[in-house]
């Protein structure tokens, strides 16, 4: 009879297969008792059994040669390593009966093949999958209790933070702070990374950092000092973020900001506006945005067609706009800089829409009705996401000017400069002229934001 072992552990967080090695010992020493020949063996380490979405790579393979008949039984070195969920029995219940197969287990003979073995099984798997909901749900609120006292939890240390999860790591901290700030400028996660692995850095488990690792870690709400529940960011009664006992690396509006960065892939890859000043530079016959044209070694911004709401009626060379408007931009912000450093002046605003929102929840714990305090509650909400968004535009456009005024303004890529450019000028209209393509700076009429 040629039969297979299968052997399954739930946690193996060091990944050495200690747990998995013992089943697999005991279990060869049962077929080799039966008499039975080893054909295979199936092995799912660090593999939950209870967790009904997670895949058993070796499970489905035996199940699969089981059907085909690769294998004639099998042998495990309990039921519970086997199957945790009821319905993980029954697919395997439902081939023995129709095949005449052999079954055992080390801690006791399970027949499969008869109605008291099975229901045997099923009352023994069906306590096993009550003890793991229990133990989820143990660890469940265990970690939830830590999460609200703003404690972490994690298998590993994470970048940035010592092995006491709570002090700064600095050399790492320094790391993810000037990542921040590439990202801030413009810089994508593959450069960011590249540079990393040149230098040898390494994550926390000792792997090359790779574009969605370093994503996870800038975006997560531990950063900036939040703590998180189940993946999202863990709020109190009031609505507000809960703080953790660990020290951040970002400040709030910073993560933020940078956050809306890099969860905003799909649509900043199909933004394509083709030029530096494309539609922020504007046709003076018509109004409508110029686009880029390209012709032989060089490029022109010209008015659109009729087809397309234009009137295709005015030209300028694009390198000498661009020039023009890059001047213009620096003397702009070299004036700039030796002004105050702006302030977002809707942080008190912000602060006082918190403020109101806790105090409408102790209001609803004391007595008031949840109709008055709920709507009024979700139109605070609606404010103080107003109020995050534009502080988060107001921060990436200040961390973009002063990159600029630094001299880095090659260091940004075509979305930043043109978000920079945006954020000092309304428009720039080019008069028309008898010569498409002719170049004259008069003809250039800058409208600066109000």
């Amino acid at each position: 009879m040629r039969v297979g072992t299968y052997a399954r552990i739930s946690d193996d967080a060091e990944q050495l297969g200690l747990g998995v090695s013992r089943q697999q010992d005991d279990t060869r020493k049962l077929v080799d008792l039966r008499g039975w020949t080893l054909a295979d063996t199936y092995l799912d380490n660090d593999v939950s059994a209870y967790q009904p979405r997670v895949v058993r790579p070796d499970f489905e393979r035996m199940l699969a040669d089981l059907e085909t008949g690769a294998i004639q039984g099998i042998a495990v070195y309990d039921l519970d390593r086997l199957a945790r969920q009821p319905a993980d029995l029954e697919r395997i219940i439902s081939i023995y009966d129709h095949k005449p197969l052999v079954f055992a287990t080390v801690q006791g003979d399970i027949d499969l093949s008869t109605p008291d073995g099975r229901t045997l099984a099923r009352v023994m798997v069906a306590f096993a999958n009550k003890a793991s909901m229990d133990t989820a749900r143990r660890v469940a609120r265990q970690k939830l209790e830590k999460a609200t006292n703003g404690i972490g939890f994690s298998n590993y240390r994470p970048f940035g933070w010592n092995e006491d999860r709570l002090t700064l790591n600095e050399p790492e901290v320094e790391i993810l702070r000037q990542a921040a700030r590439d990202v801030l400028v413009g810089t994508g996660l593959f450069v960011i990374c590249g540079r990393l692995n040149r230098q040898g850095i390494k994550t926390v488990r000792g792997n090359i950092w790779k574009t969605h690792a370093m994503r996870r870690v800038l975006r997560a709400p531990r950063i900036a000092g939040f703590a998180v529940y189940q993946g999202e960011l863990l709020t109190d009664s009031a609505g507000n973020p809960v703080r953790g006992k660990w020290e951040p690396i970002l400040d709030e509006a910073t993560w933020r900001a940078v956050d809306s960065i890099l969860g905003n892939t799909k649509s900043r890859v199909e933004r394509k506006p083709g030029g530096l000043l494309t539609n922020i530079a504007r046709c003076g016959k018509c109004g409508t945005g110029m686009i880029i044209a390209r012709k032989k070694r060089t490029f022109y911004y010209l008015c659109r067609g009729p087809d397309s709401g234009g009137c295709a009626g005015v030209g300028i060379s694009g390198p000498r706009l661009e020039a023009q408007i890059t001047a213009l931009l620096f003397a702009y912000l070299d004036k700039e800089i030796e002004a105050p450093q702006p302030v977002w002046e809707g942080q008190a605003r912000l602060e006082e829409v918190n403020a109101k929102i806790a105090e409408l929840m102790e209001q609803y714990r004391t007595g008031l009705s949840g109709s008055i305090v709920f709507p009024m509650i979700r139109r605070l909400e609606d404010e103080r996401n107003g109020l995050q968004t534009e502080q988060v535009s107001f921060n990436k456009i200040k961390a973009r000017k002063q990159i600029t005024l630094t001299g880095e303004w090659d260091d940004l890529d075509l979305y930043a400069k043109r978000e920079v450019i945006q954020s000092v000028i309304e428009a720039v209209v080019i008069k028309p002229t008898g010569r498409t393509g002719l170049y004259d700076p008069s003809r250039v009429d800058v409208i600066p934001l109000q």
